[in-house]
C-alpha cells in the first residue's frame, strides 16, 4: 500500500538527523580549530584574519577548497594524527601571501610519524597569483610560498606543487622575483618523496632535524641567495642535522649552499651532484651581488655503497629568475668525506677540513683533471678501492692529485689510467707523472651532439701499494 505524500515527507524529515550523523562526526568545531575525523571531502573556504588550526586526527581529508592565511594576523597550522592525511586536490587554492605581494605568513603542517601524510595532486598549482608581465592588473595575492613541515611524509608529483610564486622583492625597486621557502623542522624525522617526474625548486630548502629525501627521477635546486630572495640549500642549526638521499633518482644542487656546523649529507641511494660550492665562497664570487647564507666548510659527505656523488660537476647553473647566473665553480669545500660508493670528480680543487676516507668498495673517478686539479686535506687521507683517470688535459711532468700534511696511506685494489701516465706517491701526496704526449680521441655523443675529449687507452688491473712499501 502506497503511503500518502505527506506521510512520506514526514518520514524523510525524521530521517535527516540520521543522515547527518556521519557528517557531524567527521567535522567538529572547537574554538579556532576545525577537526576532521575519518575520510572527508572539503570544498569550502577556511582561514581569515585570525589564526586557525586544521586538525586531521584520523582518516584522509581531500582538500578541494580555498585556504586564506595571508592576513597580517593569520597563523595557519595543520596537525595530523598518527594516521591522519591531507590530499591537496587540483582544484584547491592555498594562499599565505600578504596583500603587498612581498611578505608571507607561515603555514605549518605537523604530523606524528611517517603515516602522517601531506600529498599534492600532480595538477595542483601552488601559484594562483595571476602574474602576467604584460598586464599586472590581475596580479593578486593568492599563492602558497612558505611551508614548514615536521614529523611526517610529504609527497609531491610536479614542480608546480612546490611552494613558490611570482612576488615582489623586499627592497626597492621591488622587482619581480620567483621564490618560496620549504623548511623541514623538528620531530624525529621528516620524509620528502619527490615522486614520478623531474622536479625543480627555486626557493629555499632548509632543515634542522633528520630529513630523508626520496627521489624517483630528479630534483634540481636552483635558488640563489640575493637581497631580493635570501634562499639557499642547507641545514639551519648545528648538532648533526643529516639529509639522507634515497631513491634511484638524482639530486642536483645547482644553487647557493650554506650549512650549519655538523651538517651531513648521506648518499644512501642514487646520485647527488654538487654544481656549486658547499663550503666557503669562491674568490670570484666575493664581488658578485650574491653570497652564501652560511659560508664555511661545515658539510660532511658520506657516500654509501649504493650511492654516487659527483663533485665539481659543472652542469649549467642559473637563477630561475633568469637575472643572476652563478659561475661554474672551480672548488668544492667539505668538512670530511667518507665513501664506500662512487665519487666522480671534475676539474678543480677539493678542500677538506679533516679527513678523506675511501673504503675497499669505493670507486674514485677523476673525469677531467687539469694542471690545477688537486685535493687537499688537513687530516689524514686513507685510500683504498678503485681509481680511474678518464680524461683531462695535463702537460708533461709531475702533477699532484692529493696532498695532506697529516699523511697519506692505503692500497688501491684496481687502477685504470691512460697510457703515458704513471701513478706515484710519497708520504704526504699522491701524484701522476706524464712521461709522453697523450693521445687524444674525440667523439660526439648521440644525445646532445656535444664534443667530448678523452685521452689514451686505459691500463686495467694494475695494483699499486700506497702503504709505505713502495709501488
Amino acid at each position: 500500500m502506497l503511503k500518502h505524500p505527506i506521510k512520506r515527507w514526514l518520514d524523510f524529515i525524521l530521517l535527516i538527523p540520521i543522515l547527518l550523523i556521519p557528517i557531524l562526526l567527521n567535522q567538529v568545531h572547537a574554538g579556532d580549530k576545525k577537526i576532521f575525523v575519518g575520510d572527508t571531502v572539503f570544498s569550502g573556504s577556511m582561514g581569515g584574519s585570525d589564526s586557525i588550526t586544521l586538525s586531521i586526527s584520523s582518516g584522509l581529508l581531500h582538500f578541494k577548497g580555498k585556504w586564506d592565511g595571508g592576513h597580517s594576523t593569520a597563523k595557519s597550522l595543520w596537525t595530523l594524527g598518527p594516521n591522519g592525511s591531507i590530499y591537496i586536490d587540483k582544484e584547491a587554492e592555498i594562499n599565505n601571501n600578504m596583500k603587498d605581494k612581498i611578505n608571507a605568513r607561515q603555514l605549518s603542517v605537523f604530523g606524528q610519524g611517517p603515516q602522517s601524510t601531506l600529498e599534492t595532486d600532480p595538477n595542483f598549482d601552488a601559484d594562483h597569483m595571476g602574474y602576467n608581465p604584460t598586464d599586472t592588473n590581475n596580479w593578486v595575492s593568492n599563492g602558497w610560498s612558505v611551508l614548514y613541515l615536521k614529523n611526517l611524509t610529504y609527497i609531491t608529483h610536479a614542480s608546480k606543487n612546490l611552494p613558490t610564486v611570482n612576488k615582489r622583492s623586499g627592497s626597492p625597486p621591488y622587482d619581480l622575483t620567483h621564490h618560496g621557502l620549504l623548511i623541514f623542522q623538528g620531530g624525529s624525522k621528516t620524509v620528502w618523496k619527490v615522486s614520478d617526474t623531474d622536479q625543480s625548486y627555486d626557493g629555499g630548502i632548509n632543515w634542522d632535524h633528520p630529513l630523508d629525501v626520496i627521489v624517483d627521477k630528479s630534483l634540481t635546486f636552483t635558488g640563489v641567495y640575493v637581497d631580493a630572495a635570501k634562499v639557499h640549500f642547507g641545514s639551519l642549526t648545528s648538532g648533526g642535522s643529516t639529509l639522507i638521499k634515497k631513491g634511484k633518482g638524482t639530486l642536483h644542487i645547482s644553487g647557493s649552499q650554506g650549512y650549519a656546523s655538523e651538517a651531513k649529507i648521506v648518499v644512501a641511494q642514487g646520485t647527488v651532484i654538487f654544481n656549486t660550492d658547499p663550503g666557503k665562497p669562491n674568490e670570484d664570487q666575493l664581488n658578485k651581488p650574491y653570497k652564501l647564507q652560511s659560508p664555511g666548510q661545515h658539510l660532511s659527505l658520506e657516500v654509501s655503497s649504493e650511492g654516487e656523488a659527483q663533485l665539481l660537476a659543472n652542469e649549467p647553473v642559473w637563477d630561475a629568475h633568469n637575472k643572476l647566473f652563478l659561475p661554474q665553480t672551480k672548488r668544492n669545500g667539505f668538512y670530511t668525506i667518507e665513501s664506500q660508493g662512487v665519487m666522480k670528480v671534475g676539474a678543480g680543487q677539493i678542500d677538506i677540513s679533516t679527513t678523506l676516507t675511501l673504503s675497499s668498495s669505493s670507486i674514485l673517478i677523476l673525469s677531467n683533471i687539469t694542471d690545477s686539479s688537486y685535493w687537499t686535506a688537513e687530516g689524514k687521507i686513507q685510500l683504498a678501492g678503485n681509481i680511474k683517470i678518464e680524461g683531462g688535459s695535463l702537460g708533461l711532468g709531475k702533477h699532484i692529485l692529493m696532498k695532506s700534511s697529516a699523511g697519506i696511506s692505503g692500497t688501491f685494489s684496481s687502477v685504470q689510467i691512460p697510457d703515458g701516465v704513471i701513478l706515484g706517491y710519497d708520504e704526504k701526496s699522491l701524484f701522476v707523472t706524464v712521461s709522453k704526449p697523450l693521445t687524444l680521441r674525440m667523439f660526439k655523443t648521440k644525445r646532445n651532439n656535444l664534443q667530448e675529449v678523452y685521452w689514451g687507452s686505459l691500463l686495467m688491473g694494475n695494483k699499486f701499494r700506497l702503504d709505505g712499501k713502495g709501488l
